[in-house]
């Protein structure tokens, strides 16, 4: 947009923020208002929603709404990284406002509120009562938090709540407080400077790839060895469409903030980005980046899954864990077997647990999501060839150097030996094979997809209980940061 505050015009940094605003307010608008995070279904206030988005001025206006909550989490990435686009085309910056409606409104002086609600349009009437409101607002590049927060967001929400005739008119509603309005700059996720991620299967020896990849001269992880968190993709925060910019600066400048070099290559570890759909779906945002998938046997993840869930227990003492630990191994043949016994296991439990087991469907949303940019291999190549599985991976990550020739490469994060019952009934075996055919097959046909060679013993739907070495005989286990002795 024209105008910019030159020196020596007389105003301060913040009236040139609000003048360009005021004088070309229509087109900030019309760039501004879409969603920055998506709400689960189940924590929204629909009545509100949707009038919030009948007052949004965005492409998908007069389009319904997508019938599955993937299309329209989808939709809605899509949109926000558009209009960050189109600000930047224009000039401006986007920012992200969160602003305590109903605390911000109250505050007000009697007679302002209700110089106010006389000019609410009607359909808004019920907004001015939620607890906040969260929208995108492109606006001058020169304007800064303070800025906002003092000059835009009254104008802006002035016309949503009034409507544009009167917003035109230089409605402006009271600056709110640092404590009412929060704006927090976003950019896009192709700032983020990332180069891979382990994304899955959990259970299936990622924390051995972790350990082997970490080791090589070009790749690092932004945490090094250590438990993995981050800002963009972990569970409780992958509601953003957009990452915020402070957050961004943060991540990408870790490394010279420890006085390090970034290495070529920087991974991330997060093996549960494969079944988080909003999370798989923002990582799929990030130009280049790479994620590995490892698949395994179904029936000995599950297995595991249900022996780390049931021997949970707030009571950390070591009889009680040795305890639990046993009777879970001996109530697995009646958690799996036929008609199952739940034990203390709830419905919402039960299906928290096969949504981890099943992973097929996650598996062709990566495939759509990333393309040939998806590494995919089957857990017994670590069996047949790890070094050459290693050096695979590297390479196909962007590596030019090799793994030092002295490495020993091992693996982590494992269990040897009858681990439970499970594998001693061999009638509950196959029916959990038959259970799972849908997931082999699923494997070796994404396997296929990613250039792969898909394994015998996924060919003829073997696992562990089909491997004596690791089934049977004296237990015998190693944490993801032990290099195991077996």
């Amino acid at each position: 947009f024209g105008f910019a505050a030159e020196s020596g015009n007389g105003f301060s940094s913040e009236e040139a923020c609000g003048i360009q605003y005021g004088m070309f307010l229509h087109d900030y608008l019309n760039l501004s208002g879409i969603e920055t995070r998506w709400e689960p279904q189940e924590h929204r206030e629909f009545k509100v929603r949707s009038e919030v988005e009948l007052s949004r001025r965005n492409w998908a206006w007069n389009k319904e709404r997508p019938e599955t909550e993937l299309g329209y989490i989808e939709m809605l990435v899509y949109q926000a990284r558009t209009y960050l686009a189109a600000c930047w085309a224009h000039g401006g910056r986007f920012w992200e406002s969160e602003v305590h409606l109903a605390d911000y409104i109250g505050n007000m002086s009697g007679d302002v509120a209700d110089a106010l609600f006389d000019l609410v349009i009607p359909r808004m009437k019920d907004l001015t009562t939620h607890n906040y409101l969260r929208f995108a607002m492109c606006v001058p590049a020169m304007c800064d938090s303070t800025a906002i927060r003092r000059l835009l967001i009254p104008r802006f929400l002035g016309a949503h709540l009034a409507g544009w005739d009167i917003a035109g008119q230089d409605f402006f509603l009271p600056a709110p407080s640092p404590e009412h309005a929060i704006p927090e700059e976003l950019t896009d996720w192709a700032n983020l400077s990332l180069d891979f991620v382990i994304a899955g299967t959990q259970r299936c020896g990622t924390a051995s790839l972790w350990q082997n990849l970490g080791r090589h001269p070009e790749i690092g992880f932004i945490h090094g060895m250590e438990e993995d968190t981050d800002y963009f993709f972990a569970n409780g925060v992958q509601r953003r469409m957009l990452p915020l910019k402070s957050q961004v600066v943060e991540f990408n400048g870790r490394w010279a903030a420890s006085g390090q070099q970034r290495p070529a290559l920087v991974g991330l570890r997060h093996v549960k980005i494969l079944q988080y759909p909003l999370a798989r779906l923002l990582a799929a945002q990030v130009p280049r980046l790479v994620p590995i998938v490892v698949l395994c046997d179904p029936v000995g993840r599950a297995e595991k899954e249900f022996l780390q869930e049931c021997v949970k227990d707030e009571n950390k003492s070591e009889l009680v864990e040795l305890g639990k630990k046993e009777a879970c191994r001996q109530n697995i043949v009646d958690f799996f077997g036929t008609p199952p016994s739940w034990g203390g296991w709830g419905q919402e439990a039960r299906d928290a647990f096969w949504r981890s087991i099943f992973v097929r469907e996650d598996i062709a949303e990566m495939q759509r999501l990333f393309g040939r940019r998806l590494l995919a291999f089957h857990q017994d190549r670590y069996r047949e060839d790890e070094r050459g599985l290693f050096a695979f991976l590297a390479k196909a990550l962007g590596a030019t150097l090799p793994f030092p020739p002295e490495m020993d490469f091992g693996h982590y994060n494992s269990v040897r030996g009858e681990r439970s019952d499970l594998c001693r009934n061999r009638t509950l075996v196959q029916h959990l094979k038959n259970f799972f055919q849908n997931e082999f097959q699923a494997q070796a046909h994404h396997l296929a997809l990613a250039g792969e060679r898909v394994p015998e013993s996924l060919a003829l739907g073997l696992g562990r209980c089909d491997r004596a070495g690791d089934a049977r005989g004296r237990l015998q286990e190693c944490d993801q940061h032990t290099k195991c002795n077996f």
